[in-house]
């Protein structure tokens, strides 16, 4: 059995292989394979056990990992829900568009699922929406001919998602022969409220929380506010890792419906998550709710509206057996939030307009080889104060108000704790300088 190791706490964590399940006759093999792209929410990078996780149960999601291809310098777009789900839809970064996707949309912008519609798949949604009020939109929205219903917050007892799975089995089971179809799933696990699940938090009635297994950030912001609440990190730990199975499990369901219908070696699953880890909420008046949003980005700093790496690197798996080699583990090879449309497209054979979208094909990457990404990507995010961030091979920069700089290599230092922007000033100008090319280009 081979063995995958990766360092992402204070320790190293093994990858092993999980095994693979008999297969079923392939129902279908065609030129335009099946696309399911299920998205968590704020899930953080080292959530997951074959992310290192020390606590974490995700079979199913390693399982995933062990048949196809992990990423490890996978990036969102986007610092919150919205603006990173309208770049995995049009390839585009989302300060492009003036208008709030959460609200008004960006019905303007050709997505994927429009891409996908006009070549003949048959498309569909289930889940957590976040791009605009659907009476605003055209009809279909993005080209999305099935919708599921949005669910509210109701919690089953095997957690939150279990209605929006049963509704993608559905449409997956409605699929004909001769007809691909392309599927989202955005969950709503794991951002809170994270409340007790009773199928599966019996599974973590042992966990007893090592501190030293975390990262020092993930102690201070996490663990230590727990503490001063006078809450139970144990009790809420396990809250969270139970959170986190019963996502794992819905996964498992979405594997075993491809595998009864013969549609696994013809289907690519992607796997990935919408920004880094929740923050704790101090206000928060259910404190045992919101002090459960234990998302671990690893040894990496930062979480969820902020643009260090925990903010910004996401899990990512991709899974396709007719094409993609087993067991790749890829922790070179960057790739963003803004490929996702051209990267499908060049996997589905359809054509696009290149010079209309951010991204790039990095279809090359997800069918194992690993490559340097030649373009840098970047952010813009306003919610504290105005920044833009820009990523360029290793070197990481960032201007706050135009005023505030920090420079990062992160080939050594990849955790961010060392500002360099005092020692490489020709490297400091030199990204300085594209930022403003690329805010002139792209903000109207």
């Amino acid at each position: 059995m081979k063995q995958i190791y990766y360092l992402f706490f204070v320790g190293a964590f093994s990858l092993g292989n999980m095994g693979c399940s008999n297969s079923s006759p392939v129902k279908k093999s065609s030129d335009s394979p099946n696309i399911i792209f299920i998205l968590a929410d704020d899930l953080g990078f080292g959530d997951l056990a074959c992310y290192g996780h020390p606590y974490a149960k995700t079979p199913h999601l390693d399982q995933l990992a062990d048949e196809g291809i992990m990423l490890t310098r996978a990036y969102s777009a986007g610092i919150v829900c919205a603006p990173s789900r309208q770049a995995f839809m049009t390839g585009k970064y989302p300060v492009t568009h003036q208008n709030n996707a959460d609200e008004s949309g960006f019905d303007d912008e050709t997505t994927i699922t429009d891409l996908l519609s006009a070549k003949g798949y048959l498309t569909g949604h289930f889940g957590k929406w976040h791009m605009g009020k659907k009476g605003l939109l055209s009809d279909p929205p993005y080209g999305i001919k099935v919708i599921g219903k949005e669910r509210g917050k109701r919690q089953g007892p095997e957690g939150k998602d279990v209605e929006i799975f049963s509704e993608a089995i559905t449409f997956i089971n409605s699929a004909v022969d001769d007809q691909p179809f392309y599927l989202n799933i955005w969950t709503r696990a794991t951002h809170f409220p994270i409340t007790d699940i009773p199928a599966f938090s019996s599974l973590f009635d042992s966990v007893a929380v090592d501190e030293n297994y975390f990262s020092s950030s993930f102690r201070r912001e996490k663990i230590q506010k727990v503490k001063a609440a006078g809450l139970s990190i144990d009790s809420l730990m396990r809250r969270y890792l139970a959170e986190v199975y019963a996502l794992d499990y819905q996964v498992g369901r979405i594997m075993k419906a491809l595998d009864d219908a013969g549609l696994q070696e013809n289907t690519i699953i992607i796997f990935a998550s919408d920004q880094g880890p929740a923050e704790i909420d101090l206000d928060s008046q259910d404190k045992e709710e919101r002090y459960s949003s234990l998302g671990s980005s690893g040894t990496l700093r930062g979480g969820k509206k902020g643009t260090l790496e925990g903010g910004i690197r996401i899990p990512f798996i991709v899974r396709w057996p007719e094409r993609i080699p087993i067991g790749r583990l890829d922790s070179t090879s960057v790739f963003s939030g803004v490929d996702y449309l051209p990267t499908l497209c060049k996997l589905a054979g359809i054509n696009f307009d290149e010079g209309q979208i951010s991204g790039i094909d990095r279809s090359s990457v997800w069918l194992g080889a690993p490559s340097a990404r030649k373009e840098p990507l970047f952010w813009k995010t306003a919610i504290s104060s105005p920044s833009t961030t820009i990523l360029e091979g290793s070197w990481k920069f960032t201007e706050i108000n135009k005023k505030e700089h920090y420079l990062y290599n992160l080939e050594t230092d990849p955790t961010e704790q060392i500002n360099l922007s005092k020692q490489y000033p020709e490297k400091l100008n030199s990204l300085s300088e594209q930022i403003q090319a690329w805010e002139n280009e792209n903000i109207k």
